[in-house]
Order: structure tokens, then sequence, then C-alpha cells
């Protein structure tokens, strides 16, 4: 518990008591709240997971559509053989 203050008014002490469970907010020069670094840390390694979890999602879906798209083309294509016989 800090004291602040702490005058006489007619005989009785007067005493502020500020709490100290409640953190003080710190402030720029320009009256703007800080962010502590913890915060801002935490966002960015938050920010970088999304980042990747993006990025690995667009991968997959490009490696799925690739080997549908292989896929699809070997059942409709004839075998080597076949496209060999037919260009002599």
């Amino acid at each position: 518990m800090g004291w602040q203050g702490g005058g006489r008014k007619a005989g009785r002490m007067i005493v502020t008591v500020q709490p100290s469970a409640k953190q003080q907010q710190m402030m720029h020069r320009n009256g703007k709240k800080a962010v502590s670094r913890r915060i801002t840390r935490d966002f960015r390694k938050k920010k970088r997971k999304h980042l990747a979890e993006y990025i690995m999602a667009e991968l997959l879906r490009m490696i799925r559509r690739n080997i549908k798209f292989r896929w699809k083309n070997r059942m409709n294509s004839d075998t080597i053989e076949d496209s060999c016989r037919r260009i002599r």
C-alpha cells in the first residue's frame, strides 16, 4: 500500500490510499497508453502462427489440386504404347 497526500485538516489526518493491486498505466510523452512488451510479443507470435497456418493450408490445397488433375488425366489418357503407335 502506498501513502499519498497527508495534510492536516481541522485536527484530523487526511490520507489517501492508492491500491497497489491495480497496475499503473505506462504513458508515452504524447499522452497515449504504452503497450507492454509482453502483449506486443504475444501478438507478433500469434500473427506469425496464423500466417504459417495460412501458408500450409494453401500449399496443401495446391498439392491436392495437382494430384487430382494428374490422376484425372492419367485415367483419361491411353497407355504410353498406344500413344506411340498413333505417332508412327
